[in-house]
């Protein structure tokens, strides 16, 4: 009798937790700014019950949505006005608890090449002056002999650069809940007054990895540029960055 109801128990259990709603409430925010974002919508969908919730984020770039119920969702973040770039992910709840989110936008593709183009701009292309092609051959580097040549260097050395990574990384959500982990390798100018330039991703991991990484390189500050004996020149630097979840 004791091992009949303990089963019972058991199962009632199961089918009450199985049946448990929860809250979300979401910031969606920019990821340069750290705005708060309106009008951005959104789009929960159970995976397996295909049950949807929406909601759109009010003047204070915040949104809820009520009763969530299940474990695994299909998301999407869309911009009508074309501004933000729209995404989809996976996204997963495993304690059925109400839970707070913060989700950052990146500019869409279109936006984001035109403004870093607006500021590259201001410097050159990546193949002008000590950076053209046909003054990097031989013993020529940045327009400049191996042995004239200093490399463009961070402020306090690479740990201090580490730790300034570290302390601005924005390690994506939809990574988080994919479990999105890799190593980032960038390439970018430092121009003669430290600032940087022409951020690419010479080998990426993921697109929302990437995204971040391009953030990170472009928010650097403290750079010395390279020198060609007294003399300071722009030049071309690259980078490893590893995302790594605890």
């Amino acid at each position: 009798m004791k091992n009949l109801i303990l089963s019972i128990f058991l199962i009632s259990s199961l089918s009450s937790f199985a049946g448990k709603t929860f809250d979300i409430t979401i910031d969606i925010e920019d990821v340069y700014t750290k705005n708060r974002v309106a009008s951005i919508s959104l789009t929960f969908t159970n995976t397996k019950t295909k049950k949807v919730w929406q909601a759109a984020s009010d003047d204070k770039g915040k949104l809820k949505l009520i009763e969530v119920k299940g474990n695994y969702f299909e998301v999407t973040i869309s911009d009508k006005s074309g501004y933000y770039l729209s995404k989809t992910f996976d996204y997963s709840q495993q304690n059925n608890k109400d839970k707070l989110e913060t989700f950052y936008l990146y500019p869409s593709e279109k936006v984001h090449q035109q403004w870093i183009a607006e500021e590259d701009e201001k410097y050159g292309d990546d193949n002008s002056g000590p950076l053209a092609l046909d003054q990097n051959s031989g013993d020529m580097i940045c327009g400049c002999s191996f042995d004239d040549f200093g490399d463009a260097s961070y402020n306090g050395g690479a740990a201090e650069m580490q730790r300034f990574i570290a302390n601005n990384v924005m390690y994506p959500q939809e990574s988080i809940h994919m479990n999105e982990q890799g190593r980032v390798f960038v390439s970018y100018i430092v121009e003669v007054d430290g600032t940087i330039t022409h951020v690419k991703v010479v080998k990426g991991s993921s697109p929302f990895l990437d995204a971040e990484a391009i953030r990170l390189v472009r928010i650097m500050q403290n750079w010395e540029p390279a020198t060609c004996g007294a003399n300071k020149v722009r030049s071309v630097c690259h980078l490893p960055i590893n995302f790594t979840l605890n």
